[in-house]
């Protein structure tokens, strides 16, 4: 199993629109990507995801909404390099 040092911070793409309930649970994490599944208070289309890793290399990286219950949003990040 991989690990990715660091921190995941998600932002709601409508500020004061939603709020995170559930999560991120992050998952099914390889040398390069990463699924991240969380639960909103309303039903976004879109969040915008950070990733901060130690020594202040932030990445952002907007998602489109792609979960089949309401409220429910897995994305899925590609281009992460594990510490």
């Amino acid at each position: 199993m991989r690990q990715l040092h660091g921190a995941f911070l998600l932002l709601p793409a409508l500020l004061g629109a939603q709020t995170i309930t559930y999560g991120p649970l992050v998952s099914n994490i390889t040398h390069s990507t990463a699924r991240v599944t969380f639960v909103t208070s309303s039903d976004p289309q879109n969040s915008d995801i950070v990733y901060s890793r130690p020594g202040g290399q932030d990445r952002t990286v907007s998602a489109v909404r792609n979960g089949s219950a309401p409220f429910t949003s897995t994305v899925v990040l590609t281009g992460l390099s594990p510490a």
